[in-house]
């Protein structure tokens, strides 16, 4: 992200797709909802991850599997994971880490201590509405045995 600003390029055929998927929306939530508690009933079993705490004064959108792994094991599980077919990825970066704010006075000489913590922790396992409980048990079982060999 070099330059910060918002991208508005919404032309009439994307609003009417989107209009059509809005229809689907709830169920949509519901699925995702259902594939979480799924997905954090396995990994809260497994010691060495940790997971994020549901917010209490919001509504989640449950839109990606983030967990928390040692930092000196992320990399090596995303590379290793990754040889068997499971896309895990990292989806947060620190804000300051980012070129745009990097590159900002007021972010240079600052520590973000929370954010740097989980900035090098975070992974993000595959997550979609459809996806079906046999493909979260092998990418869990999968992850467990990474972690178990450590």
């Amino acid at each position: 992200m070099p330059k910060f600003g918002w991208k508005y390029n919404m032309d009439n055929i994307h609003a009417a797709i989107l209009l059509a998927q809005l229809k689907k929306f709830p169920k949509t939530i519901k699925k995702r909802k259902k594939l979480t508690v799924y997905y954090k009933s396995f990994l809260k079993k497994i010691p060495q991850i940790q997971l994020f705490a549901d917010e209490k004064k919001g509504k989640h959108a449950n839109h990606l599997m983030p967990i928390l792994v040692p930092q000196k094991l992320r990399n090596s599980i995303i590379s290793k994971i990754k040889k068997v077919g499971i896309q895990a990825t990292v989806n947060y970066t620190p804000l300051h880490k980012l070129t745009y704010f990097k590159n900002q006075k007021q972010y240079k000489q600052k520590v973000f201590p929370h954010a740097e913590n989980i900035g090098k922790r975070v992974l993000s396992l595959p997550f979609y509405p459809d996806m079906s409980p046999k493909k979260i048990d092998f990418i869990c079982k999968t992850l467990k045995s990474l972690l178990e060999k450590k």
